[in-house]
């Protein structure tokens, strides 16, 4: 065994690909505690024939298994990324000898029960930067593992969490040379960059303060900044940035936004971003545009302030009229993604969202049905409180022995009339171009990105940018 040697799997296969930005951000952490690493990514090779290759020359220490997501979240496929994850862990089981670690953001949104469902030897929830390497130390010394923070495992038959600690940012300096980013970018169409963690928002559905802490920790513009340039220099120039919110809090984002002005960075690549419609101003607004980006996507989840009420957003309708304003004067490309079918939700407060996003006129709006429940959020706490899954008419999904929440189950509005709802919806969009539509024969209008064959064939030929605006592009017949 290589006690200095540790074997990274991605084992999701997603089209088009995503770059596993954890990888990079753990192998910093690995290469500066004194390890070797190893990566084995499902989305450019078949996993069980390179693990066969591998085993065969190089024994690691331990292996870490990411799960990024635990379903893709789309309430039409409902499809589960679980099992086929927990194969995996079996086979690695059935050739080989070194504990499995378990982590990824998908893994914290219920580390006991997935750690449970899959038989891994370790998870570790939350960040593993700090974690991870403790782990292997532990395993190489004492196999004490009582004090390692945001570590899960099994003492005497008894399933341990300890508590969870997050990382301080500002010394988080990460050199982006683990994974291969200029060919992810190149299948992807964008690179990624993470701003800041943590989010203290309070939507109900929403799991990234559980998996990422409720505190918002940014980091230095200036480290952030010097990571786009390293990644730049690997032949990069179209970035995806994967903070929960960029404009969250506004005063780290615009002195972000100074510093990529300053090194002029604009000259050299483009971005897009996620932010929430508050806080959101003309400065930002202006500052992100000449900083070189190009389009932001808006999790507006409804047009009817009653029903932002109830998912417990902090904007109201005003505020969505005020940002659609702000990036027309500002020429930034607006996506605004619509969440139709929770709590409280009627045809009629559906009929309300889709008549403003006509009167207002987004470049464009992302239409997704039913509610994804995640563990520990306070929708799962409301639908618990309701009793069984079985007699529930709002909920849909994986309904049997299924109480945390693991696979797909969603929170549709009993009010809407069951799937019936499609077509009402169908019915008020009118094949309007603007919206895009949970629907796999729509087309170029499809909403669900993974195994989306018009994304990844026009990435072939060159497109770049955020998913939605490729397929906005397309429509317009827009060239390279």
């Amino acid at each position: 065994m290589d006690f200095n040697r540790v074997l990274l799997i991605n084992p999701i296969r997603i089209r088009p690909v995503v770059g596993p930005i954890a990888f990079d951000y753990l192998g910093y952490a690995l290469e500066k505690a004194g390890y070797t690493i190893d990566l084995i990514d499902h989305s450019f090779s078949d996993v069980r024939k390179s693990l066969v290759q591998y085993f065969r020359k190089k024994v690691p220490i331990a292996i870490g298994v990411t799960i990024r997501n635990t379903d893709d979240c789309y309430f039409q496929s409902q499809h589960s990324f679980l099992d086929e994850i927990k194969e995996l862990i079996n086979y690695l089981k059935s050739i080989q000898s070194a504990p499995i670690v378990l982590g990824g953001i998908g893994f914290s949104i219920a580390p006991e029960a997935i750690l449970n469902f899959c038989r891994a030897d370790f998870g570790i929830y939350s960040e593993g930067e700090e974690a991870f390497p403790l782990v292997l130390k532990a395993l190489q010394t004492n196999n004490d593992f009582s004090k390692i923070p945001n570590l899960i495992y099994q003492k005497n038959g008894k399933l341990i969490q300890n508590p969870v600690k997050f990382l301080d940012l500002n010394k988080f300096n990460p050199r982006r040379n683990l994974i291969n980013n200029l060919r992810y970018f190149e299948e992807g169409g964008q690179g990624n960059v993470e701003t800041k963690r943590g989010c203290d928002q309070k939507c109900i559905y929403c799991a990234d303060p559980i998996c990422k802490g409720s505190k918002i920790r940014v980091r230095d513009p200036n480290a952030v900044c010097a990571e786009f340039k390293i990644l730049i220099n690997q032949g990069i120039n179209c970035f995806h940035l994967c903070d929960s919110e960029f404009n969250n809090p506004l005063s780290h984002a615009k002195e972000l936004c100074h510093v990529l002005i300053k090194e002029e960075l604009s000259s050299r690549m483009k971005w897009y971003t996620y932010c929430a419609p508050r806080p959101f101003d003309e400065e930002l607004a202006q500052l992100m545009k000449e900083a070189g980006c190009i389009g932001i996507n808006f999790g507006v989840d409804s047009g009817d302030d009653g029903m932002l009420k109830r998912f417990r957003r902090s904007h109201c309708v005003q505020d969505i009229y005020r940002i659609v304003e702000l990036c027309r004067g500002n020429k930034i490309i607006n996506m605004l993604d619509l969440l139709i079918g929770g709590p409280g939700e009627t045809r009629d407060s559906i009929k309300t969202t889709i008549e403003l996003m006509k009167a207002i006129r987004p470049d464009r709006v992302g239409l997704s049905i039913g509610v994804r429940i995640y563990p520990r959020t306070a929708l799962a706490q409301l639908i618990q409180a309701e009793g069984v899954f079985s007699t529930n008419p709002d909920v849909i999904g994986v309904i049997e022995d299924n109480q945390d929440f693991l696979k797909p189950i969603f929170y549709l509005s009993s009010e809407l009339g069951g799937i019936s709802i499609f077509s009402f919806i169908d019915h008020l969009v009118d094949k309007d171009p603007m919206f895009f539509f949970a629907n796999p024969e729509a087309q170029n209008r499809n909403y669900n990105y993974n195994e989306n064959l018009i994304l990844v064939n026009a990435i072939k030929r060159g497109y770049r940018g955020a998913y939605w605006d490729i397929l906005r592009r397309l429509q317009n017949n827009e060239l390279l």
